[in-house]
């Protein structure tokens, strides 16, 4: 199988040839470039799901007055000072950015102008040499048209003034420069692998066209590789920025050794042979199985990568790729030129049937010795391998500007972290989730123990949080702050309560008061009394006077006003005192009309009940008016207690109680003036214990502005 193949290709050596140049013109003439792929389209090296790119993509919900999609920072600089002149420029080229957002792309200008006084502070360096601003670009690193948005953002700062300069720096300026200079050094790359690779084989060949036809079909591989590579990156497989870099290292490294194979099999059966089909087919029956064994594990080796997490190893999976139509290459394409060249591939030394390789002296030493001596050779090896293995220290760096020391965007960050400190310029941006409400004082709280507890971290300067927006703690946050305020909370409540202590002890309101319910207590007691008596006769009287029951009905009117009166003592003592008085005057329009009808009955009015049911009515008419002048004295005082206490209501409720039932016992004095009486002394009881609580009333007070 392998022979027909061989004697296939020596039949169509011009068709492949013919078919090979048409493939690297179609190459590049309709496929992408991918250099052009790699600057617009390179993956993350970090999955979605990393705590970073997760931080990422919270960190625009949480801010979204900032929402961007990559940021530049413009730093102006003066070192001998900003200037106002200075800072003017700076604020003036600044707002026009802002005024034309979409014609520059941007999304917001974050700058000294556009913030509070407070947070203004942190875009202008300690020492006044330095200000800086934020811009949030609506493209990122993989809009093609990046360069082009970058450039026309940094042409209103040209003309700065000569004092000053300014600087651009920030994720997108340092990724764009990191990919320029990846890709010029791809280029490098290839530069010194080609050649590496033609001074290599010259020295094996010692010929100048073998060296020529190597690199040519290695060349045209690495083109249609780069091309096929570029497509499928656009249909989604990962690349980045070194996968160029890989093409150009592994396809001229590995491509050259399986062309070297083939070439030095082809030259040796050239030897044995004046014909050059017999030596071709013996040299890729030879050696075909070998070269695609060595491609395949190469390429399994790249196309495994695809399944890695970190996203640079994942980009290095298109040079199983151009593995692989390398391999193709030197099954077909190098073969085909075998053919047509021959014997001509080997010149100035052509090999003739006879000739024989002289050996290398020093491969058969080496040969001699690992056979003869192998522990010796592994002991020797060690020895000379193991003291440089101890220079490996493992240090890491996650330092990307290492790649681009020269790069204008690290100069800039050089000179803002000079200024302002590493983390101003890159700051680490932690991003904190919950379920719970972080606005609420607990939420609050936890922000800010977490900022305490990470500024105090090793290489911790500042941090920046909503408990701490400028890098310190809001005193109000601050435990011994709140403390204070509580002590002097306190003290201002210990002040109140003893001033009304003092107020409600000291005052002549509170002895007239007092001295007043005392009076209506009397009074009140006064009326039960009467009651009684004239619940004595008031069977006889209800059954036979109209005038009478109407009269009750009006003291019981009037009881009721004394009762709403005392439950309405803590807001308006007048009423009180206008009830009695209206209870006064019921009870003499009683008398009066019980003198009326003793007039117009005379001798009716001679019975012995009726002379005591008079007597009843003209004491009742006395006791009414005491109560009156009690009320009056009682008004006086609650005009001065003005609004009362809780136990004050407690005892107003108590006397308003007493005084509705007074007011029923009234109403139904025609039927059941027993229990008008009964209301009567309620009344007075509860009049008396609200006299009596309310004389401790200052002592309770005095005590609570103690405690306080």
């Amino acid at each position: 199988m392998i022979e027909r193949y061989a004697r296939w290709i020596m039949k169509l050596r011009w068709p492949i040839i013919l078919a090979w140049m048409v493939a690297v013109a179609a190459v590049l003439l309709w496929l992408p470039k991918l250099p052009n792929v790699v600057a617009h389209q390179s993956t993350t090296y970090l999955p979605s799901s990393a705590s970073s790119m997760v931080a990422a993509n919270l960190a625009n919900q949480v801010d979204t007055k900032h929402q961007s999609k990559g940021t530049v920072i413009v730093a102006i600089r003066n070192a001998s000072g900003l200037t106002a002149a200075d800072e003017q420029y700076f604020e003036t080229t600044l707002s026009q950015v802002n005024q034309q957002k979409s014609s520059y792309k941007v999304t917001y200008v974050q700058d000294k102008a556009s913030e509070s006084k407070d947070v203004a502070d942190k875009f202008v360096s300690k020492d006044k040499t330095t200000e800086i601003a934020v811009v949030g670009l609506d493209s990122s690193i993989s809009d093609p048209n990046l360069s082009g948005i970058l450039n026309h953002l940094y042409g209103p700062f040209q003309s700065a003034p000569s004092d000053v300069k300014v600087y651009f720096t920030g994720d997108v300026p340092i990724q764009q420069e990191d990919i320029q200079t990846s890709q010029q050094a791809a280029d490098k790359t290839a530069l010194v692998t080609v050649a590496l690779v033609l001074t290599i084989l010259l020295v094996v060949f010692r010929s100048l066209l073998a060296p020529l036809v190597t690199l040519f079909a290695i060349g045209l591989s690495y083109l249609v590789s780069s091309g096929v590579v570029a497509l499928a990156a656009e249909h989604g497989l990962p690349v980045s920025t070194f996968t160029q870099t890989f093409l150009i290292a592994i396809l001229f490294g590995a491509g050259t050794d399986y062309t070297i194979i083939l070439l030095t099999r082809f030259r040796e059966e050239l030897m044995k042979t004046h014909d050059k089909t017999e030596a071709l087919v013996a040299a890729i029956r030879a050696v075909s199985k070998t070269v695609v064994y060595s491609a395949l594990t190469v390429l399994v080796s790249f196309a495994v990568l695809y399944f890695a997490k970190f996203g640079l190893y994942r980009s290095a999976v298109g040079v199983s790729i151009g593995v692989f139509i390398t391999l193709v290459t030197c099954l077909t394409f190098i073969p085909a030129l075998m053919s047509v060249l021959g014997y001509a591939l080997y010149w100035p030394r052509r090999p003739k049937p006879g000739m024989e390789h002289k050996p290398f002296r020093f491969w058969g030493f080496s040969s001699d010795v690992a056979t003869k001596r192998p522990w010796l050779v592994l002991l020797v090896l060690v020895l000379v391998l193991a003291p440089i293995t101890t220079l490996f220290t493992g240090e890491r760096t996650f330092n990307p500007m290492l790649d681009i020391p020269n790069a204008k965007a690290v100069d800039g960050f050089q000179a803002v972290s000079k200024a302002f400190g590493n983390g101003q310029a890159m700051p680490t941006t932690l991003i904190l989730q919950t379920t719970g409400d972080l606005r609420t004082s607990n939420g609050l709280s936890t922000i800010n123990n977490i900022s305490r507890q990470i500024s105090s971290l090793p290489g911790v300067s500042e941090v920046d949080s909503a408990t701490q927006p400028v890098g310190t703690v809001i005193k109000q946050f601050e435990i011994s702050n709140q403390n204070q305020q509580a002590a002097t909370g306190l003290n201002e409540v210990s002040s109140g309560l003893g001033q009304l202590a003092t107020q409600l002890g000291g005052t002549s309101g509170t002895n007239q008061a007092i001295t007043g319910l005392n009076q209506l207590a009397s009074g009140s007691s006064k009326v039960t009394q009467g009651v009684q008596g004239v619940a004595t006769g008031s069977k006889t009287l209800a059954s036979s006077s109209s005038q009478l029951a109407g009269g009750a009905q009006s003291l019981a009117k009037g009881l009721n006003q004394v009762g709403t009166s005392a439950q309405q003592l803590a807001t308006g003592s007048a009423t009180l005192a206008s009830s009695q008085k209206q209870l006064s005057t019921a009870a003499g329009d009683l008398a009066n009309a019980i003198a009326a009808w003793a007039k117009a009955h005379p001798t009716e009015s001679q019975s012995p009940s009726w002379q005591q049911i008079q007597q009843l009515a003209t004491q009742l008419s006395q006791g009414m008016g005491q109560t009156e002048q009690a009320a009056s004295q009682l008004a006086g005082g609650v005009a001065q207690l003005a609004g009362g206490l809780p136990k004050l209501n407690q005892g107003a409720t108590k006397l308003a109680t007493g005084s509705s039932q007074l007011a029923g016992g009234a109403t139904q004095l025609a039927t059941g003036a027993n229990q008008l009486a009964s209301g009567s002394q309620q009344v007075t009881s509860g009049l008396q214990q609200f006299s009596s609580s309310f004389g401790g009333m200052t002592s309770k007070l005095s005590e609570a502005a103690t405690g306080a």
